[in-house]
Order: structure tokens, then C-alpha cells, then sequence
């Protein structure tokens, strides 16, 4: 398989994005339906990855322009109004449509995306948590417990950890523990482990201090919202605190769900009307999030994979989108955007089968 895969990037691919293989596959077996990209950030210029697992859902910059003249070129890339619009007046999307979206609210949206976004004269659906309407700058908690525990390991060790690498497995064991619970008993367990970690209160002032690493782990503060909405982008929510649904209680991912609809809206004025499921993974997304969410007052919800939507209309909280990562390839992204991936990797599934 790791062949195969190296073959369709390396090879198949840029052969195939040259050649117009993949325009012609989308204009003959997808024309009507829709693409929603999602991004989480583009690397601050200055910010150095030590861990590409950890760092492989940002991308650089010019990578990001690369990726939205390619989307500009060939397909009809859509504002998240025109997305909104099929839902109020029953409109129809223009063939080959994209819909750009970009979860977190990292500071990296105004400083990096921004200026791409604006120069490109596209738009974008930024997802938000609530925590960015708050009057300081903090940190999405899972990654702040991330760079918790690396400073830890490094201290205990009196050196960079190897590779600059943390055990993935676990990391991400506690924050599945972790989103079990609501915000507040949250902070107050990770406050506690960094208690037993040894690290001081301030320890994450170093953040805060370096401007590449503020623009990467930071989040948007009000003004900064203000100024994504000033210039044309809109704001969606990404819960509150950003767990995984499925681990919490009811009454508690209804609060996450609903209340950062609620909180947002009064913060800023204007009506948020999709939601941007956390993680965003088969695990992490069920029906009863996607019932909440309706029932919250969204007109959609967004997943975190999968390909092209056939119909917005048949399965408005489950809309499906393609991840841009680090390490995806231009030719790669358009194989995606153009839903010859997804066929493709479906017919091998198929024939594995038989």
C-alpha cells in the first residue's frame, strides 16, 4: 500500500493535475456537487516545526496561495454566503463549487491567511471557539497541554527531546480523559498535572514572548475577529472549548454547542449559523452531536473528512470536507479537491472485497 501511495503522489499525480485528468473527471462525474476544503492555520514565516505529527495540520504560505489560484483556476469557489444561500432561499451552487473553510481560530488566520485571502480576493468560513472572545490571548488547551508536557520532558531531561517528538499515543490518551469533562474541572486537572510536572504557573510565558510562536498557538482575540469579519470572512463556531463531543455527557456537549452559538452571536453581533464539530473524526462526531447541533439552531455541521458533498440538503450536519495537511502536495490537494481520490481509493476498497 505504502508503494501504491508513493506511486499516485509522486508519479500518477502531477502527471494527471499537468494533463487536466483530474477538471475532466470532476466536469464528468461530479460536476453539481460541492467541495468543502478545511485548513487549521498557515505556519507564521519565523515559526520552526520540531514535530511534523503534531505541526502536520498547518501549512506555509505560499503553499496556501499555490493551493487557492489552483482552486481559482478551475473551479468556482463560492463565498460561505452564497453556501448560506442554498439553505434560506433553496438556491442551487454553481457547478464545480468550493467552499473554503479553516478550524481553530489560530492568530496565524489574520496575520498569515489573511493577506492571501484578501490578495486572492476569496473568502473563508473561520471557525471559532468562544475562548476567542475573551480579553487575553489563550492557547486551544489540548495544545497547551501538548507544549506543557514537552517542557516538562525537556526540563526532566536537561535537553530537547528526542526529535522534538512526543509519544502521540500518549498525548492523546489524556485528552481523551481530559474531554471528558467541562471546562472548568478541565483546567483544574491540568492545572493540577502541571503541578506534578513541576512547572511553574507562568511557564507558558515564553509563548506569549516569541512572535512566531504567538501567531502559531495563540487565538484570535476580538479585534481580530473584527477585522476577519471587516473584511468580508464569516465566523462559524467551533463549540466552546474545543473536546471531543462524543466523550462528554449530554447536557454538557449541548452546552458546549449551544452556548458558543449563543455567546458568539452576542459577542459579535451577527448570526452564526454553522458549526465545525472538534477533531472532526468518525470517533469524535455521532448522531447525537449532529442532533444537538440541529436543535441548537445551526443550519449545518461540518466533519473533518471524507470527500465531495452530493447534496448539502440530504445531510446538513454531516458535511463531509478535505483535509489540507503539511504534507500534502499540490497535485495531491487537487487529486482531493477533485473527488478522483476518494473514487479512486473506493474502487481499490471494492476490488479487495470481491
Amino acid at each position: 500500500m505504502y508503494l501504491i501511495s508513493s506511486l499516485l503522489r509522486h508519479l500518477l499525480y502531477p502527471s494527471f493535475s499537468r494533463s487536466g485528468v483530474f477538471r475532466a473527471f470532476r466536469n464528468r462525474k461530479m460536476k453539481n456537487a460541492l467541495t468543502v476544503v478545511t485548513y487549521h492555520g498557515v505556519f507564521p514565516k519565523k515559526y520552526k516545526v520540531e514535530d511534523r505529527l503534531f505541526d502536520g495540520n498547518l501549512i506555509r504560505s505560499y503553499e496556501f496561495q499555490e493551493q487557492l489560484r489552483l482552486l481559482k483556476s478551475n473551479y468556482n469557489v463560492i463565498r460561505p454566503e452564497e453556501f448560506n444561500a442554498c439553505f434560506e432561499r433553496d438556491d442551487s451552487l454553481p457547478p464545480n463549487s468550493i467552499l473554503i473553510t479553516c478550524d481553530d481560530g489560530l492568530l496565524n488566520n489574520v496575520t498569515e491567511m489573511l493577506p492571501i485571502l484578501k490578495h486572492e480576493g476569496l473568502s473563508c468560513l473561520f471557525f471559532i471557539t468562544t475562548e476567542s472572545a475573551k480579553s487575553f490571548l489563550p492557547i486551544l488547551w489540548h495544545e497547551e497541554l501538548y507544549l506543557m508536557l514537552k517542557r516538562a520532558l525537556r526540563d526532566l531531561a536537561g535537553a530537547k527531546v528526542k526529535n522534538g517528538n512526543l509519544p502521540r499515543e500518549a498525548w492523546w490518551k489524556f485528552i481523551k480523559e481530559f474531554s471528558r469533562v467541562g471546562q472548568g474541572n478541565r483546567q483544574e486537572v491540568i492545572d493540577r498535572l502541571r503541578q506534578e510536572l513541576g512547572l511553574k504557573k507562568d511557564w507558558g510565558t515564553f509563548i506569549r514572548e516569541n512572535q512566531a510562536l504567538k501567531e502559531r498557538f495563540m487565538l484570535l482575540s476580538l479585534p481580530d475577529l473584527e477585522l476577519l469579519r471587516n473584511a468580508g470572512m464569516t465566523l462559524g463556531s467551533h463549540t466552546c472549548t474545543h473536546p471531543i463531543l462524543s466523550l462528554l455527557p449530554r447536557n454538557v456537549a449541548q452546552y458546549e454547542i449551544e452556548a458558543s452559538r449563543h455567546n458568539l452571536e452576542h459577542e459579535l453581533g451577527v448570526r452564526v449559523w454553522a458549526l465545525s464539530y472538534p477533531f472532526g473524526d468518525p470517533a469524535s462526531v455521532t448522531s447525537r452531536e449532529m442532533s444537538i447541533a440541529e436543535h441548537a439552531g445551526y443550519r449545518c455541521g461540518f466533519i473533518n473528512y471524507g470527500g465531495l458533498v452530493a447534496s448539502a440538503k440530504e445531510s446538513p450536519f454531516c458535511l463531509q470536507r478535505v483535509h489540507v495537511s503539511a504534507d500534502m502536495t499540490l497535485a495531491e490537494f487537487e487529486a482531493h479537491v477533485s473527488g478522483f481520490h476518494t473514487a479512486f481509493r473506493d474502487r481499490i476498497i471494492r476490488q479487495k472485497t470481491i
